[in-house]
């Protein structure tokens, strides 16, 4: 209760805030929220979005560097197959003594000045070697090919090749001055298909860093590649030892899928990648790099917002100002109008629509002003009192004698007789009073009849008949309400009721282009022009006769601003016929209810 009502005193306590007060706390309570909400984002980042992030960095950088490393490799295969299929190649090592060794050596020193193959390396199975390098020769342990570690494997390959690291221990351990990726396999006899010798190439070194290098450089990525059995063979420099020993454990590191390691208090997303052959490729990225760009991002954003909001919150201050300024003379204006002085205000140049806003305010009092001056000029307001205070007699007078007449036949247990006249009663004032409205629609105006000369009837024991003559496509014009009640009232009461032997009624509704025409004919006792004048003309008092119709034709009048509204006529003995012409309209006139609000 207590919090309920601290809300309804902060309700009041802004809603008393000027407009440019509200406007200036809205916006910045909006861009409140809206730095919450980036921090709220950035945090999120942090968990999700930047491991996501970083995942994805690392994929696509392993995938890059697994494409360019194969590419090499397949390069290289391209050379081993010059080198297996030159037929100086095949001379040489089956001993043909009109191959030139120098002319072969040229060849090789040929492929050996590519970017991709270091030294060639070629071995019979009579311990002959044949070498050709870009730099300083390696020194075997033995000439002896059959002794290698890696003879076996390449023997069983049929002519594929085989990678292996350092060549596979078949070095001497002081020529090993950096690790090499080493491209081994058998050179067949091209007639006989039979093994003649065994090719070794080692790898450009430079080509292989630059494999990952190239593609590394975006981010401060850790790289490291290894052969089948762990073997380190390249890694970027000072990549962190503790980082390092982490990665050791290869059950950490699961493959294509990343996963995260803690070293010297920072994150590191890590992931393995096949390369080929069974070897592999491990890239570790710091997640303060990828952070460090939505941080970035968010401080630009941030910035940004907060320069918008500022110049957001002063424009608010400057233009609510501009028009506040208007807006108070406007107010001290209306203010002016309790007491009935219309003040005009002074036009001030804002924007189009608030000087028009201020002409048109004008206008309204000039023409506010014309209104009282013409409804102070007494006589037309004094009618209109008049014949509204006779209008609210109508209906007391109907409803007193209705339940006369259903007390009548309750005490002679016509039961039924009363749900009839009940109903009715209920329609009527339904319709009639209609939510208070004046102007309602002419299909209920005929509502209104229907049920009033079904109480009639029961009023009048059936003494007269009703006949009805309704134009269909009238009935959606909207009419002043009450306007056929009276006359068809006036007709019973001193019509039929004056004849003493019943009669009859006829109601008709017709329409042309530009008006409704309203009859109401009755074969009763019927007036000659003194009573038709009075009926008419005259001051109007509720007891003398046709005070209804007398009041209903000036509303008529009154409202649809033209004295050309009925024509009676009617003949003594024989009956009456009553015309209204209704101009038709779509919307009602607040004339008439001026005077019932003041």
């Amino acid at each position: 209760m207590k919090g309920f009502c601290s809300m309804k005193y902060l309700k009041r306590k802004i809603q008393n805030w000027t407009f440019r007060n509200q406007l200036i706390y809205f916006y910045g309570a909006v861009m409140g929220v809206v730095f919450l909400g980036m921090l709220v984002l950035l945090l999120q980042f942090e968990n999700s979005t930047v491991k996501d992030k970083m995942e994805e960095v690392l994929k696509r950088d392993g995938y890059r560097v697994q494409t360019n490393f194969r590419s090499l490799i397949e390069r290289a295969d391209e050379y081993s197959k010059v080198i297996m299929f030159n037929a100086s190649t095949q001379k040489m090592l089956v001993n043909q003594p009109e191959v030139s060794k120098r002319t072969q050596m040229d060849a090789f020193y040929t492929i050996v000045g590519s970017t991709v193959v270091d030294a060639i390396y070629v071995y019979d199975f009579k311990g002959n070697k044949y070498a050709a390098s870009s730099g300083s020769y390696i020194r075997e342990k033995t000439v002896d090919i059959s002794e290698a570690s890696w003879y076996e494997e390449v023997m069983k390959a049929q002519g594929g090749y085989c990678l292996v690291r350092n060549i596979g221990g078949f070095l001497k351990e002081e020529s090993l001055e950096e690790n090499y990726v080493s491209f081994i396999r058998v050179i067949n006899d091209i007639d006989t298909q039979q093994p003649i010798g065994i090719l070794l190439m080692n790898l450009n070194t430079s080509s292989i860093r630059e494999a990952y290098t190239q593609v590394l450089k975006e981010y401060d990525t850790f790289f490291l590649m290894q052969d089948e059995k762990g073997e380190e063979l390249y890694s970027t420099e000072d990549q962190g030892e503790d980082l390092w020993k982490l990665l050791e454990d290869q059950q950490r590191v699961g493959w294509q899928k990343m996963n995260t390691v803690t070293s010297q208090n920072e994150r590191y997303g890590v992931i393995k990648l096949p390369l080929t052959d069974g070897w592999s490729e491990t890239l570790a990225l710091g997640y303060n790099q990828i952070s460090n760009e939505y941080k970035r991002l968010f401080l630009k954003v941030g910035v940004l917002l907060g320069i918008s909001t500022t110049m957001l919150i002063l424009g608010t201050a400057y233009f609510s100002s501009k028009i506040n300024r208007p807006l108070k003379y406007m107010l001290a204006s209306m203010s002016a109008l309790d007491d009935k002085k219309f003040v005009t205000v002074q036009v001030i140049n804002v924007n189009q629509e608030i000087n028009q806003l201020q002409r048109r305010y004008n206008a309204m009092l000039y023409e506010m002003q014309e209104m009282f001056e013409r409804m102070e000029e007494g006589e037309k307001r004094k009618r209109k009192y008049e014949l509204s205070l006779l209008q609210a007699q109508i209906r007391p007078h109907f409803l007193y004698n209705s339940f006369d007449a259903v007390s009548a036949l309750a005490l002679m247990n016509r039961t039924d007789d009363i749900f009839i006249i009940m109903q009715a009663l209920g329609k009527y004032y339904r319709f009639s009073l209609h939510k208070g409205e004046e102007v309602i629609l002419m299909s209920e105006e005929v509502k209104i009849i229907e049920n009033y000369l079904i109480i009639m009837k029961y009023r009048f024991d059936g003494e007269f008949q009703v006949v009805y003559d309704m134009d269909e496509t009238v009935m959606d014009i909207r009419i002043l309400k009450l306007t056929i009640q009276p006359f068809v009232e006036n007709a019973i009461f001193h019509g039929i009721n004056q004849k003493k032997t019943g009669g009859m009624i006829a109601i008709r509704v017709k329409g042309d282009e530009n008006s409704v025409r309203i009859q109401i004919e009755d074969n009763g006792a019927g007036m000659d022009e003194e009573q038709i004048s009075k009926m008419l003309g005259g001051d109007v008092k509720s007891q003398e006769r046709g005070f209804g119709v007398r009041s209903t034709v000036e509303r008529l009048r009154l409202y649809y601003n033209t004295e050309n509204i009925i024509e009676v006529q009617s003949t003594r003995g024989v009956g009456t016929v009553i015309t209204l012409k209704i101009p038709k309209r779509e919307e009602a006139s607040t004339a008439l209810q001026t005077p019932s609000k003041s």
